[in-house]
């Protein structure tokens, strides 16, 4: 069923980005003023290409299931792609107050693409650029921050998939201690870099609670009011969990349970604005990684997700991998991995 919805106002979304962008440059301005200057700056990234074929010639093809949201990457992303990020100390002062500018720029091309950046033949964007203020007297340890920027992401690396994350333009505060644990909450005007919706969402995050030893655990609640701009628009909700236990022998385990209502499904993240109020998701993550000797080590994942639309229609998808890896030398290693997808829809197989 498509839902019509009003077009949003390109100008007045121009003209409001244009005055965010002035009132961050007006805050670094200020601050720079205020505060002694510093000279600290960091530099870092992530590259990732490949060089694959066919077995029947031709360019080298990937393997993804309809109705999935993640696959197993080894020898399987079809993509060159590059993050290079700067973090620059503006300003600091003698009592410990600081202001840090961060920005990270990602480029990536499909395989047999040159990187024109017109079309799908290559993409730029502009994936962080946010002011971080800590040190504050009040703020009991947590920052300040303002922009766009990564932020309470969650991932499984084998099959590259980002189960909780929250990034976005906003701002807020971070990391504030709080009882047995640490409180953030951030006000986002829209999700990440590639969202085309401009939903506003108050993430209200809870971390650090020390619930055995070597673990941790992370809840996370996302609102998503009724969006006033879009014809048709419904609000929504998430809450995420997020058990963290460090092992014996250098091993790392994460288990999630999420569920979601409406734009909320994203969870973390804001689904479609038209998304009906009764759609439903909840999923478990399960991912394992493990060291046991200085030579082999690795990581495997268990995924299920559940999903009801607003007619009531359901979809299941399990997903399973391992990858384990043996260090030949100091500086080469063999991975081999292994994996199966399987959705069902509500009708069909």
């Amino acid at each position: 069923m498509t839902t019509e919805r009003h077009k949003p106002n390109r100008r007045s979304d121009k003209n409001r980005a244009r005055r965010s962008s002035r009132l961050m440059m007006g805050i670094a301005v200020l601050v720079a003023h205020a505060l002694p200057q510093t000279e600290a700056a960091t530099l870092g990234g992530y590259f990732r290409t490949g060089i694959a074929g066919s077995s029947v010639g031709g360019r080298q093809s990937c393997f993804g299931l309809p109705g999935a949201q993640a696959r197993l990457r080894l020898g399987n992303e079809c993509q060159t792609y590059t993050e290079l990020t700067l973090s620059q100390i503006l300003a600091q002062s003698n009592n410990g107050v600081y202001v840090t500018g961060v920005g990270t720029l990602a480029a990536g091309t499909e395989e047999g693409h040159a990187p024109t950046f017109r079309g799908t033949h290559g993409r730029m964007r502009g994936r962080q650029i946010y002011l971080e203020a800590g040190g504050i007297t009040g703020l009991r340890g947590g920052n300040l921050w303002l922009g766009r920027r990564f932020y309470k992401r969650h991932a499984v690396h084998i099959n590259d998939f980002f189960f909780w994350t929250t990034s976005g333009v906003g701002a807020g505060v971070e990391n504030m201690r709080v009882g047995i644990g640490e409180l953030s909450y951030a006000y986002f005007r829209q999700g990440d870099a590639y969202d085309k919706h401009k939903a506003v969402r108050h993430d209200i995050h809870m971390g650090g609670w020390r619930i055995n030893q070597g673990g941790t655990l992370m809840t996370g609640l996302s609102l998503i009011p009724k969006s006033k701009q879009y014809k048709g628009a419904h609000g929504g909700w998430s809450l995420n969990s997020l058990h963290v236990q460090q092992t014996a022998r250098r091993g790392l385990n994460q288990f999630a349970v999420q569920y979601g209502q409406g734009p909320g499904i994203g969870l973390g993240q804001a689904e479609s604005v038209t998304t009906p109020a009764s759609t439903q998701r909840w999923r478990i993550v399960q991912a394992y990684t493990w060291q046991t000797t200085p030579s082999f080590g690795g990581q495997w994942t268990i995924v299920y997700q559940n999903d009801r639309d607003h007619h009531r229609r359901r979809q299941r998808w399990w997903s399973y991998g391992v990858r384990p890896v043996i260090a030949l030398t100091s500086h080469w290693k063999l991975a081999v991995e292994l994996g199966q997808d399987w959705v069902k829809p509500s009708r069909g197989n």
